[in-house]
């Protein structure tokens, strides 16, 4: 975002793993704490996928993309880009901590995981169980 503390340089502001809706949303000013729309987005170290309806009303998902400590700096240009009604862009950890719960049982991880192809984990015993597509993003279960 551009802020008005530093006209000449634009301002980044963290926003951390979630959902974030460009065009929705406010960033504050790590500088001077006033608030902008954010101009496009960054991704590094983490999963992330782009979520919206097309300007021409087509609904559209990718799959989870996967941004390493290894590459580099993840961010999209708003120039060049397809019209959207509504983008959104979606950010999880890349790895699960073994505190986080199984979100078909709300038990902690452990260490009895399953990555299923869409990345999110569960307990092994718990997505057997399940046999339907994956809880959270309803993604095949291969």
């Amino acid at each position: 975002m551009q802020c008005k503390c530093t006209p000449a340089y634009y301002v980044i502001h963290r926003f951390g793993f979630g959902i974030f809706e460009v065009g929705d949303m406010l960033a504050s000013c790590p500088n001077c704490n006033s608030y902008g729309t954010p101009l496009t987005t960054g991704l590094w170290e983490c999963y992330y996928r782009v979520f919206g309806v097309k300007q021409d009303g087509t609904r559209y998902k990718s799959d989870w993309i996967r941004v390493g400590p290894e590459d580099e700096y993840k961010y999209y240009k708003p120039s060049g880009q397809i019209y959207w009604r509504r983008l959104g862009i979606e950010a999880r950890p890349l790895t699960v901590s073994t505190s986080d719960p199984c979100i078909i049982c709300l038990e902690n991880l452990g260490y009895d995981i399953t990555t299923l192809s869409c990345s999110h984990q569960f307990h092994k015993s718990c997505i057997d169980s399940w046999k339907l597509n994956c809880p959270i993003c309803r993604a095949d279960m291969t």
